[in-house]
């Protein structure tokens, strides 16, 4: 399992394919998250606050979705405010407001 997922990295970090192809891909890579170890999630973290790539942004949003309660504060913020604040994530938004909303019911 692990080694599909760090396939799947590679070939979304290569940008070789196109984003149509690779949103099922994307979605089991972010419900596997937590399988990835430490240093290679926060550099995929990373990548995903400063690439301005469609299909990493979608990674993003769909790591956020299904990991935000995993994910360090700091880059939770970061990660948050590169989605929330760009237009060109159409479901940007829509995670964002998600992941406030069980964020706040889980912790109040």
């Amino acid at each position: 399992m692990l080694s599909k997922i760090k396939s799947i990295i590679s070939e979304i970090l290569s940008d070789e394919d196109p984003i149509k192809k690779r949103l099922k891909e994307v979605n089991e890579l972010a419900r596997n998250f937590k399988d990835i170890p430490d240093v290679r999630r926060e550099r995929l973290l990373t990548k995903c606050t400063s690439d301005l790539n469609p299909q990493i942004k979608t990674l993003a949003s769909d790591i956020l979705r299904h990991n935000f309660d995993s994910i360090s504060e700091n880059t939770r913020n970061k990660l948050m405010d590169k989605l929330g604040n760009d237009a060109e994530i159409p479901a940007g938004r829509t995670y964002i407001s998600f992941c406030f909303f069980n964020f706040h019911i889980k912790y109040r």
